[in-house]
Protein backbone atom coordinates (compact mmCIF):
# COMPACT_ATOMS: atom_id res chain seq x y z
CA UNK A 1 0.00 0.00 0.00
CA UNK A 2 1.23 3.48 -0.95
CA UNK A 3 1.43 6.06 1.64
CA UNK A 4 1.69 9.73 0.92
CA UNK A 5 3.80 11.54 2.93
CA UNK A 6 5.33 15.35 3.54
CA UNK A 7 8.17 17.09 4.37
CA UNK A 8 8.11 19.63 7.22
CA UNK A 9 4.15 19.21 7.19
CA UNK A 10 3.19 21.90 9.76
CA UNK A 11 4.73 24.84 6.86
CA UNK A 12 1.15 24.82 5.42
CA UNK A 13 -0.34 26.43 8.48
CA UNK A 14 -0.57 30.27 9.28
CA UNK A 15 2.69 31.48 10.59
CA UNK A 16 3.17 33.02 13.73
CA UNK A 17 4.87 36.84 13.68
CA UNK A 18 6.65 38.87 11.98
CA UNK A 19 9.71 36.63 11.81
CA UNK A 20 7.71 33.98 10.79
CA UNK A 21 6.50 36.13 7.81
CA UNK A 22 9.97 37.37 6.92
CA UNK A 23 11.74 33.99 6.92
CA UNK A 24 8.06 32.16 4.98
CA UNK A 25 9.58 32.36 1.79
CA UNK A 26 13.04 30.52 2.79
CA UNK A 27 10.84 27.91 5.25
CA UNK A 28 8.10 26.73 4.02
CA UNK A 29 7.91 23.48 2.13
CA UNK A 30 4.27 23.13 1.88
CA UNK A 31 1.32 24.79 1.01
CA UNK A 32 -1.65 23.03 2.16
CA UNK A 33 -2.74 22.75 6.05
CA UNK A 34 -2.69 19.40 7.87
CA UNK A 35 -6.20 19.02 7.62
CA UNK A 36 -5.74 19.79 3.42
CA UNK A 37 -2.92 17.36 3.19
CA UNK A 38 -5.20 14.51 5.34
CA UNK A 39 -7.81 15.22 2.96
CA UNK A 40 -5.78 14.59 -0.43
CA UNK A 41 -4.39 11.59 0.37
CA UNK A 42 -0.78 12.21 3.01
CA UNK A 43 -0.56 9.60 5.66
CA UNK A 44 3.09 10.51 6.69
CA UNK A 45 3.69 13.67 8.39
CA UNK A 46 6.83 15.03 9.15
CA UNK A 47 6.54 17.18 12.36
CA UNK A 48 9.16 19.57 13.65
CA UNK A 49 8.39 21.03 17.01
CA UNK A 50 9.80 23.87 19.67
CA UNK A 51 8.90 24.47 23.27
CA UNK A 52 8.33 28.47 24.13
CA UNK A 53 6.97 30.16 27.23
CA UNK A 54 3.58 29.47 26.17
CA UNK A 55 4.21 25.46 25.31
CA UNK A 56 4.95 23.08 22.66
CA UNK A 57 4.49 25.15 18.47
CA UNK A 58 4.86 23.68 15.59
CA UNK A 59 7.86 25.16 13.92
CA UNK A 60 11.13 25.21 11.00
CA UNK A 61 13.97 26.69 11.67
CA UNK A 62 12.76 30.42 12.46
CA UNK A 63 9.57 29.41 11.17
CA UNK A 64 6.81 28.91 13.64
CA UNK A 65 2.83 28.09 13.54
CA UNK A 66 0.00 29.88 14.87
CA UNK A 67 -1.57 26.37 15.56
CA UNK A 68 -0.03 25.11 19.09
CA UNK A 69 1.54 21.16 18.76
CA UNK A 70 -1.55 19.83 20.78
CA UNK A 71 -3.45 21.42 18.13
CA UNK A 72 -1.59 19.91 15.71
CA UNK A 73 -1.69 16.49 17.07
CA UNK A 74 -4.87 16.62 17.69
CA UNK A 75 -5.82 17.54 14.76
CA UNK A 76 -4.30 14.12 12.98
CA UNK A 77 -5.72 11.70 16.42
CA UNK A 78 -9.23 12.75 14.82
CA UNK A 79 -8.82 12.26 11.22
CA UNK A 80 -10.61 8.51 10.73
CA UNK A 81 -7.54 6.75 9.27
CA UNK A 82 -4.01 5.47 10.31
CA UNK A 83 -1.38 8.55 10.35
CA UNK A 84 2.29 8.16 10.83
CA UNK A 85 4.19 10.76 12.02
CA UNK A 86 7.82 11.52 12.59
CA UNK A 87 8.26 13.89 15.23
CA UNK A 88 11.69 16.24 15.76
CA UNK A 89 12.48 18.47 18.42
CA UNK A 90 13.66 21.49 17.11
CA UNK A 91 15.12 24.00 19.63
CA UNK A 92 16.83 24.31 23.66
CA UNK A 93 15.63 22.39 26.53
CA UNK A 94 14.66 19.20 27.76
CA UNK A 95 14.03 17.12 24.78
CA UNK A 96 12.44 14.10 27.43
CA UNK A 97 9.59 16.46 28.08
CA UNK A 98 8.67 16.35 24.58
CA UNK A 99 8.70 12.30 25.20
CA UNK A 100 6.40 13.13 27.99
CA UNK A 101 3.78 14.92 25.84
CA UNK A 102 3.53 12.52 23.43
CA UNK A 103 2.56 8.92 23.30
CA UNK A 104 3.57 6.28 20.44
CA UNK A 105 2.95 2.61 19.67
CA UNK A 106 5.19 0.61 17.99
CA UNK A 107 4.36 -1.11 14.51
CA UNK A 108 4.85 -4.83 16.13
CA UNK A 109 3.38 -3.87 19.72
CA UNK A 110 2.75 -7.36 21.71
CA UNK A 111 1.70 -7.53 25.79
CA UNK A 112 3.21 -9.58 28.00
CA UNK A 113 1.90 -12.38 29.93
CA UNK A 114 0.84 -9.83 32.75
CA UNK A 115 -1.89 -7.21 33.81
CA UNK A 116 -2.61 -4.74 31.34
CA UNK A 117 -1.50 -2.15 34.13
CA UNK A 118 1.94 -4.03 34.20
CA UNK A 119 2.05 -3.88 30.19
CA UNK A 120 1.62 -0.19 30.43
CA UNK A 121 3.84 0.98 33.48
CA UNK A 122 6.70 -0.86 31.62
CA UNK A 123 7.24 2.85 29.75
CA UNK A 124 7.07 4.59 33.02
CA UNK A 125 7.41 2.03 36.29
CA UNK A 126 7.56 4.37 38.57
CA UNK A 127 3.65 5.98 37.90
CA UNK A 128 1.49 4.97 40.40
CA UNK A 129 -2.02 3.12 39.39
CA UNK A 130 -4.06 6.14 39.30
CA UNK A 131 -1.52 8.12 36.39
CA UNK A 132 -1.65 4.96 34.33
CA UNK A 133 -5.56 4.99 34.73
CA UNK A 134 -5.62 8.36 33.85
CA UNK A 135 -3.33 7.17 30.59
CA UNK A 136 -5.75 5.01 29.88
CA UNK A 137 -8.40 7.20 29.81
CA UNK A 138 -6.42 10.04 27.63
CA UNK A 139 -5.61 7.21 25.30
CA UNK A 140 -9.55 6.96 25.43
CA UNK A 141 -9.41 2.78 26.62
CA UNK A 142 -11.09 2.94 29.47
CA UNK A 143 -14.26 1.77 27.99
CA UNK A 144 -12.43 -1.38 26.52
CA UNK A 145 -10.39 -2.02 30.11
CA UNK A 146 -14.63 -1.96 31.36
CA UNK A 147 -15.26 -4.64 29.11
CA UNK A 148 -13.26 -7.40 30.92
CA UNK A 149 -13.84 -8.95 33.94
CA UNK A 150 -11.91 -7.74 36.39
CA UNK A 151 -11.68 -4.21 35.06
Amino acid sequence: MLKIATHDSITGEKGKGLLSFLVSPFAKTQRKTIKEQLDSGVRYFDLRTRKTKKGWIGAHGLWTCKKSFEEILEELNNYNDIVYANITYEGWGDEKELMNQVSYVFQDSRLLKMSILENIRMSRPEANDEEVIQALKDAQCQDIIDKFPEG
